[in-house]
């Protein structure tokens, strides 16, 4: 963080939001592994890719809008499940702005 950047100018806020399936195996693995009281890697991993493409996705929309950063970027997770199936969403949004 960089509290001493001067922001000329508030273009508009921008958020975007990816989907991302867990197999059942990793399903099955990481229910195995949160009973033993272990740390579920596939789906950690999952999430982090997922915080990785929506990070991408923020500064591609930054950079279109003609702004430089993106700044004060609030992040959201939800599993979506029904059935056998489920998915990760990871959903960002935050300020897209000019600095100097």
């Amino acid at each position: 963080m960089q509290p001493n950047i001067n922001i000329q100018k508030r273009i508009s806020s921008v958020t975007t939001e990816v989907a991302y399936g867990l197999t059942v195996i990793n399903d099955t693995t990481s229910s195995v592994r949160n009973i033993m009281s272990g740390r579920p890697e596939e789906v950690e991993k999952t999430i982090r890719d997922a915080r990785a493409a929506v990070l991408y996705e923020l500064k591609n929309k930054t950079h279109a809008l003609g702004a430089n950063p993106v700044i004060s970027v609030d992040w959201q997770h939800s599993q979506i499940g029904y059935s056998g199936w489920s998915m990760v969403m990871v959903a960002g949004s935050g300020t897209a702005v000019v600095i100097e």
